[in-house]
């Protein structure tokens, strides 16, 4: 099957659709992406540490269509890529949480993976990824509240973003994606939840979101997406199985959320053309095509 033009196809159409059809006035800024199916880089890529830039970077080297990661503010109000709330578990330093530390602190910090010391790392900062990524390479920004005001941190993500394409942001937080959506009618969101439920459906529609992302769960109920005019696609985390990467694809999946975006991509024999996105996302290139 022929490669299609990122942003292009019936899958685009049907994402756009879904964002006009959502929040009034909502006209979601487009996630170019191929033709489905989709994988997703989650927190980067094995073996490299989770959300660290060599994690990251090398998901990108290794075909990804998109980069997840996780984000959060610190007490000083500048945006971070990290998962736990707590430093316990990557930095030794249960006594710290991301969110009462200053950037000095985290900075200072050396991460280590408690069962693999090999694995290290350092937080870096949202701007410092984005600026170390192929301009417009796909991001999917999962945003992270516990004590911060989800206003604000909605304004620092949209702020820290800027003009860059290929945005999506997400949340387990729906009154976060909310103050997103409030903030601005053109930001791509997606709700987050550990299965798909008649409810997700609901809120992806108030929210024009772009896509739906679940931990599981991915037989959508027909009755309730075809009551809406265009169901925005699911996505599925997190999946380094091929065998169950193909069962999610059959059941209706659009993408996968994996830590091996490489090696699953090669076991469902599909084209990792992570340089030629990358060009193609700066406009220089065209998108290769495969048989």
């Amino acid at each position: 099957m022929a490669r299609a033009t990122p942003g292009a196809g019936v899958g685009a159409s049907r994402r756009s659709a879904a964002c006009a059809a959502g929040a009034r006035g909502t006209r979601c800024r487009p996630v170019r992406l191929p033709a489905p199916p989709w994988i997703f880089a989650h927190r980067g890529a094995l073996p490299r540490l989770e959300n660290t830039l060599p994690a990251l970077l090398l998901a990108v080297e290794e075909g990804a269509d998109l980069l997840e990661f996780d984000v959060q503010s610190t007490a000083d109000g500048v945006l971070v890529v990290h998962h736990d709330f707590g430093l316990g578990r990557l930095a030794g330093r249960p006594d710290l949480a991301v969110e009462d530390a200053t950037l000095a602190e985290l900075a200072a910090l050396e991460l280590r993976h408690p069962e693999h010391p090999e694995r290290t790392g350092r937080i870096p900062t949202l701007a410092a990824l984005l600026a170390a990524l192929p301009a417009g390479f796909p991001v999917n920004i999962e945003l992270k509240v516990n004590r911060c005001a989800p206003g604000r941190l909605a304004e620092l993500a949209l702020e820290t973003a800027g003009e860059r394409q290929n945005v999506l942001f997400s949340s387990f937080d729906s009154a976060l994606l909310g103050e997103l959506r409030r903030r601005s009618a053109t930001a791509s969101v997606a709700p987050l939840a550990k299965r798909w439920t008649p409810g997700m459906e609901r809120l992806g529609a108030t929210l024009g979101a772009w896509s739906l992302h679940v931990g599981g769960g991915v037989a959508r109920a027909e009755a309730a997406a075809a009551t809406l005019p265009a169901a925005p696609p699911l996505a599925v985390y997190t999946v380094n199985d091929a065998a169950r990467a193909r069962a999610l694809l059959a059941q209706g999946a659009a993408g996968l959320f994996t830590d091996r975006p490489g090696g699953l991509r090669a076991e469902l024999g599909t084209p990792g053309d992570s340089g030629v996105l990358s060009s193609t996302y700066r406009g220089t290139r065209a998108p290769r095509r495969s048989a």
